[in-house]
């Protein structure tokens, strides 16, 4: 008989529970939630969001998280009213997500609810906060693979801009382009508040549809990521990118009203109020390594729901696309 030490047995708990690679693994292992603001009166958090927010710091202990990606509606209901210095910083976001393994780089973009305040606050706000990352309306980052000689990227676009006409639209559409043309990160992302593809009750963002689709098909992207619908989805046309809805920082479950608005086969999984099983809230993980990715999906607490199949490095997919027999 082979006896465990309690750290070593604590370890492999973790790594049963949690479903991920230990934190001393080569590769890289990031948190994104979305939907996530409080509420605007006292005390400025709702009970799912403080509940995500210990599920958030269980998970990213467990799997070493190097930082967590924000997809926007950041301030319920009516965004930041007033300057960075306003006390809902302090108490909707850094009260909050108090977990040591949370004090990491937060990267974060705006949602149609941060539109109705000052969105210039959150963006402001990034001088004053050690962890909030929001230097731009829309910005991107990449980040090395630990023990590997691969690199992540993740360009974080402003979708309530893109969902609408004038110069600011054009602006954005052409920069996204420009970042995707000359991507040379083995792992490409892009992340915004709406969705592409949605099977929930405010379904697919048909401008994203439209134009967001094709840019991601054409330059091979890997995955996209979103919020807005309070649900969470994990999509694959077959076509190339991988679509993930996580709108549930706050608030779990919208009805899945809209399953037939989206491309037959491609909805996966998806956890919705027809099969909610209790959950009030919840949020995703990604981990990477050299071989695939894989995203995991979480309730409230922590407990996992659903890891997505591995997603394979973009010169592996290119390969995949021009060869049928390639494995």
């Amino acid at each position: 008989m082979i006896l465990l030490r309690p750290s070593l047995f604590a370890a492999l708990s973790l790594f049963i529970i949690v479903g991920v690679l230990p934190p001393t693994a080569a590769g890289l292992s990031f948190l994104t939630i979305a939907d996530w603001g409080g509420i605007e009166s006292p005390p400025y958090f709702r009970s799912a969001q403080k509940a995500c927010a210990y599920g958030m710091g269980r998970v990213a202990s467990g799997i070493g998280s190097k930082f967590v990606v924000a997809l926007g509606d950041n301030f319920y209901h009516h965004g930041i009213d007033g300057t960075e210095y306003v006390a809902r910083f302090q108490q909707t976001f850094e009260d909050v997500y108090t977990a040591n393994s949370l004090q990491t780089p937060w990267y974060v973009i705006a949602g149609n609810h941060d539109y109705a305040g000052n969105v210039s606050a959150q963006v402001a706000y990034t001088r004053l906060s050690k962890r909030w990352r929001y230097p731009d309306l829309y910005h991107g980052f990449v980040q090395p693979i630990p023990g590997t000689s691969m690199t992540f990227e993740l360009i974080l676009i402003d979708t309530i801009v893109l969902d609408t006409d004038g110069y600011a639209m054009t602006e954005q559409w052409e920069w996204l382009e420009r970042r995707l043309e000359t991507s040379q990160a083995d792992y490409l992302w892009v992340g915004g508040h709406y969705p592409v593809w949605s099977v929930c009750e405010h379904g697919p963002t048909m401008t994203l549809v439209a134009r967001l689709r094709p840019l991601l098909e054409r330059y091979n992207v890997t995955g996209y990521m979103s919020g807005h619908d309070h649900c969470q989805q994990y999509l694959d046309e077959g076509r190339g990118p991988h679509y993930i809805v996580t709108g549930t920082g706050t608030e779990c479950c919208y009805s899945a009203s809209n399953r037939h608005a989206v491309p037959k086969g491609a909805l996966k999984w998806h956890h919705s109020a027809q099969h909610s099983h209790g959950a009030i809230g919840g949020f995703v993980s990604f981990t990477i390594t050299n071989q695939s990715m894989t995203a995991t999906f979480y309730d409230q607490d922590g407990d996992r729901l659903y890891v997505t199949p591995g997603m394979v490095p973009r010169a592996r997919a290119k390969a995949h696309k021009r060869d049928p027999d390639f494995r």
